[in-house]
């Protein structure tokens, strides 16, 4: 799990990360999600979920994005779940913006 604390305002949060089937296992899968939690993680905002299938000697990078309008003490968590995988290249990105428009 990353996870990143963050002031109040509106966000453009971005994450990705790189599994690796660790040697000599089976195939398996990997899922992930980007959420946005309240300080005390009672409250969560959906933003983004992914999920990859690795074959032995598999490699998959998993890309996320959400936005969001926040109040104080919000954190962005990228938490993910695989069996016999392990993660590299971790990057999670929140850049905060003036304001959020939707079509």
């Amino acid at each position: 799990m990353l996870k990143g604390s963050l002031p109040e305002g509106f966000f453009a949060i971005s994450a990705k990360a790189q599994f690796d089937l660790t040697a000599d296992a089976p195939s398996t899968s990997v899922s992930c999600t980007l959420t946005l939690l309240d300080a005390t993680s009672a409250v969560v905002l959906p933003g983004d979920a992914s999920k990859a299938s690795l074959a032995v000697g598999g490699i998959a990078t998993l890309p996320f994005s959400t936005v969001g309008d926040l109040p104080p003490d919000w954190s962005a968590v990228l938490h993910c779940v695989g069996d016999n995988v392990s993660a590299s290249n971790v990057k999670l990105t929140a850049i905060q913006v003036g304001s959020l428009t939707f079509p």
